[in-house]
């Protein structure tokens, strides 16, 4: 494994067959009458920026606090992270080009993608115990790992030949191995997936978004936003549009639309929420994990 640890940390400061459903009384997703009144979620922001890097985004979070992403360094090389207990790690797939960290699971299992330095096509990647692991999907040439859960579980995007540019599909990896292929539309991908198996999976801006759940489909709306992240409770997270500009995070569940505006920033993209409320994601150029009252 070539990963380097530095003995600096971050900067933290201050700051199948398909059945759609649609969502309604009975849905186990979120309620859209909580849309209507935003509330602006109440803790501490800190910085998470890596010395030197031009761009830090947070990817994801687990229970434990762990987080992973990637950064960009002044000449736009990508190295993914490992954030834990005040200790940066880089993550560097050997031999690749380049290297992003997408999320962590609770047991520490890392995923994320990365580019072979042949033809530049990206492969996903699982990072257990030290070891690195190669993922691609059957029939891809391009294989990118949005998701782990507990389970081992992994979720991402396989880009499939068709014509010139291809087709964009989801796919999900179980432990034992075996793959399935998700598909809506034209094309799709799986954001996510929860400890009990249930899946986000977008469509393309016709068909909009997707929560699987007991292998039912439900369309869902997520006040208008974009959702990255499900939780165990069919809590999502994700960004939106902003009141007047930019865009800010949510985690929206059945009783509450939470917002979240790093300060000074125009542009707030949350990408993860672990149990305790937690939330990570990036603001303008830097990364954030915002920690709740």
């Amino acid at each position: 494994m070539t990963t380097r640890e530095r003995k600096t940390s971050f900067a933290l400061l201050l700051g199948s067959t398909l059945t759609l459903t649609s969502a309604h009384a009975a849905s186990p997703l979120p309620s859209a009458a909580a849309c209507a009144t935003p509330i602006t979620a109440a803790g501490t922001y800190r910085e998470l920026s890596v010395p030197g890097a031009k761009q830090t985004e947070a990817r994801g979070v687990n229970n434990r606090g762990d987080i992973v992403g990637f950064y960009a360094e002044a000449q736009d090389q990508l190295h993914g992270f490992l954030y834990a207990s005040g200790v940066l790690t880089t993550i560097d797939v050997p031999d690749a080009d380049w290297t992003v960290a997408t999320d962590i699971n609770n047991s520490g299992t890392i995923v994320g993608y990365f580019a072979d330095r042949g033809l530049g096509l990206a492969h996903g990647f699982v990072l257990r115990h030290g070891t690195f692991s190669t993922i691609d999907a059957p029939g891809a040439f391009v294989t990118e790992i949005n998701a782990i859960n507990s389970r081992g579980d992994i979720v991402g995007t396989a880009l499939e030949p068709n014509g010139d540019t291809g087709t964009n599909v989801g796919f999900v990896r179980y432990r034992d191995s075996s793959f399935e292929r998700i598909a809506i539309g034209m094309h799709s991908y799986v954001a996510d997936i929860n400890d009990r198996g249930d899946l986000l999976v977008n469509g393309n801006d016709l068909t909009g978004q997707f929560l699987r759940v007991h292998g039912e489909y439900h369309s869902i709306q997520a006040c208008g936003a974009f959702a990255f992240r499900i939780t165990n409770q069919l809590h999502l997270a994700g960004t939106t549009s902003g009141p007047s500009s930019g865009s800010v995070g949510f985690v929206l569940t059945p009783r509450s639309y939470l917002t979240y505006r790093y300060p000074g920033a125009a542009f707030t993209v949350l990408r993860d929420v672990n149990a305790s409320g937690v939330v990570v994601g990036a603001a303008d150029n830097v990364g954030f994990l915002f920690l709740p009252r």
